[in-house]
């Protein structure tokens, strides 16, 4: 595959006789037919016939720098375009381009002639710096990307050793003299570079920013110095391409995680609901009108029936058509009741499992999901033991109704692939339907079932209902995805629909940076467009949603109002440690059902409860804010209230 060739060492620009010259001119006449946008671009078919025309430029320039003009049409169109592409996918997408350019600026790069007799380039702070930066890209970024994939492991380290070296220098550049000067950004293109380059990688690795490098406005600054013909581009410093390639490192994400959400097949579900409504007019909420069981029951009918969408779809409408809906408690207060609110259908929970959990784990989870009757459950793993022993549980506990065991495929490239597609490609699909979804991680114990506290939560809120309730953290503002209620309306569609698309565009945030950002609660993210104004509710921490990294409970009063816990710590990213792993593990085997026993004895749970909020008990903790994914490097700079100052 091109994608392959072109990713290989030094001695791989020796063998670009391979390609044909009528692959050269089919791309060229490919180039002048294709209307670029930022869809071509999310398919990465503009991405890969860029790749494509840039790979055979560089063979058939031969360190010459020449290439056709197809070239500069294509790399101008995609990155200064009408649907110009983000900066950084020239880096984090499936297609090397900003690797094989680096690569070869590094091979084969000369300094620019035009540049380098103007004397205002040529001033020292400027020259030391561009030199600085440049042998510190050579030393720690340009291994990372002439090295095989697999044994990049080190990144993060080779990254952070990066900025460590040349923050100094970089501070020092921007408060000389030559870069006062008016003219220096339009003169100087190669020392501009470099700066931007030290300022991308300083953010990549950090929170943030009102001026942000990522965002829109400030991203384009910085593309416009590629805004260079093949000859000139190839003759720059390796440092800005070699930063742009070396982002793929700090992706949270792949960018085809979410090409299973296809709209299409939403918009074809909601035909088929404004069928069956057809008094709702243009400013009726048309998911609301489904929450009665009855009226709900019709479009799974339809959609259960249909031949025109995917399995999926049919699979999960037949199965929430076999299920029963238990009746709901009502709100405390008077406006609005439940029938009002329409909270007779039951929400579906969804967990995730993957990756190297204990068996122990998976069957203790979902038998305690069992026995504390949740309404409906659907389990999502991508490997087949898991579903395997999800199966054995839901046909060892006759669940056939009450779980569903579903298998789905996903590629693992970046750290959080596998979880971030498993935990929300479902939720249109659910939200489509008609469906409240409550996500709950796999390291949450329940010491009863929150449907009804839940419930009370979103729908018997003083105005009209919430669409989203989520947990925060027990000492951070920063919201925790571990448990997650999102009500089935239009505008909670919309919503989760725009965030799918963000993490399918921008794969530096982490989703639950990106849910906070969202929601509009303590953070903000680049690269939102379109997003809706949902109403929420923070899930409190300090008493019904427990986690381990705190209680402020009474544990002798009030043990009765804690509804779960969660076994995360103070760490906002939310990994089960192994020793959180042993504890969880400790509570699933002293609540279990005993040989013989139809229910769970009670009394060894409430002794398991009391012991484990005992031990966590503790004073109300001041939350402080918090962010997921700054490196420790860039960390000391937050620290010491210089990193806005610094990429302002």
């Amino acid at each position: 595959m091109l994608a392959d060739q072109a990713d290989r060492a030094p001695s791989g620009f020796n063998t670009c006789g391979v390609l044909e010259k009528q692959s050269m001119r089919a791309m060229q006449s490919a180039s002048q037919k294709t209307a670029w946008s930022a869809h071509d671009a999310l398919a990465e078919c503009a991405l890969g016939t860029l790749a494509t025309l840039l790979l055979v430029s560089l063979c058939s320039a031969d360190c010459s720098g020449e290439a056709p003009a197809a070239f500069d049409e294509v790399w101008r169109a995609l990155l200064l375009g009408p649907g110009a592409i983000p900066l950084y996918m020239l880096g984090t997408s499936s297609w090397p381009i900003a690797s094989l350019l680096a690569k070869w600026q590094s091979f084969c790069g000369h300094r620019s002639q035009s540049e380098a007799s103007a004397e205002l380039c040529r001033q020292e702070q400027s020259q030391q710096f561009l030199m600085h930066t440049e042998q510190a890209a050579q030393e720690h970024l340009m291994p990372l990307l002439w090295q095989p994939r697999e044994k990049a492991g080190a990144a993060e380290v080779k990254l952070g050793i990066f900025v460590a070296s040349t923050l100094r220098r970089l501070s020092v550049f921007l408060n000389s003299g030559p870069r006062a000067e008016p003219d220096f950004a339009t003169t100087c293109q190669e020392v501009m570079s470099a700066e931007a380059a030290a300022l991308l990688l300083i953010r990549l690795l950090g929170p943030p920013v009102s001026r942000d490098p990522l965002h829109w406005p400030r991203l384009l600054e910085f593309t416009s110095l590629l805004d260079a013909p093949f000859t000139r581009l190839t003759r720059m410093p390796a440092v800005f391409a070699a930063v742009v390639a070396a982002s793929q490192f700090v992706a949270w994400r792949s960018h085809d995680v979410f090409l299973d959400v296809k709209n299409w097949e939403v918009r074809r579900v909601l035909q088929k609901a404004l069928a069956i409504q057809k008094d709702c007019q243009t400013d009726c909420d048309l998911l609301q009108q489904f929450h009665q069981a009855d009226v709900v029951q019709k479009l799974w009918q339809a959609v259960s029936s249909s031949n025109e969408l995917p399995p999926l779809w049919t699979q999960l409408s037949r199965w929430l058509l076999g299920g029963l809906d238990r009746p709901r408690a009502g709100c405390a207060a008077a406006p609005p009741s439940p029938q009002q609110s329409g909270v007779t259908a039951s929400p579906v929970y969804v967990a995730v499992g993957f990756g190297s959990i204990d068996e122990r784990w998976l069957r203790y989870f979902l038998d305690r999901a069992v026995d504390v009757r949740l309404p409906r459950l659907i389990f999502l793993t991508p490997e087949a033991r898991w579903l395997l022993a999800c199966e054995d549980v839901r046909q060892s506990r006759d669940s056939s109704a009450g779980l569903l065991c579903l298998r789905f495929a996903s590629a693992s490239v970046k750290p959080l692939d596998v979880h971030n597609k498993a935990k929300f490609y479902l939720f249109p699909v659910l939200l489509a339907l008609g469906v409240d979804i409550i996500s709950i991680d796999l390291d949450v114990f329940l010491f009863k079932d929150p449907t009804l506290r839940l419930l009370e939560t979103v729908y018997c809120s003083k105005a009209s209902p919430l669409d989203v309730a989520v947990t925060d953290h027990f000492d951070g503002t920063c919201l925790n995805a571990g448990v997650l209620f999102v009500r089935s309306s239009d505008r909670s569609l919309l919503w989760a629909l725009h965030y799918i698309r963000w993490m399918h565009l921008y794969p530096f945030g982490h989703y639950q940076n990106g849910l906070d950002a969202f929601l509009g609660h303590s953070v903000t993210e680049p690269q939102m467009m379109g997003t809706e104004n949902v109403s929420y509710a923070v899930l409190s921490t300090d008493l019904e949603y427990a986690t381990m990294a705190g209680w402020t409970g009474s544990w002798q009063t009030q043990r009765h109002r804690v509804l779960l816990l969660h076994f995360t710590s103070a760490n906002p990213a939310g990994l089960v440690h192994s020793a959180n792993q042993a504890k969880l593990l400790q509570l699933f085997n002293a609540t279990a059902r005993r040989p013989g026993e139809k229910e769970p004895d009670l009394r060894r749970l409430q002794m398991a409860k009391w012991k484990v909020l005992r031990r966590l008990h503790t004073a109300p903790r001041w939350k402080t804010p918090c962010y997921v994914g700054i490196h420790s490097t860039v960390a000391q700079v937050v620290e010491a209230g210089l990193y806005e100052e610094l990429l302002a």
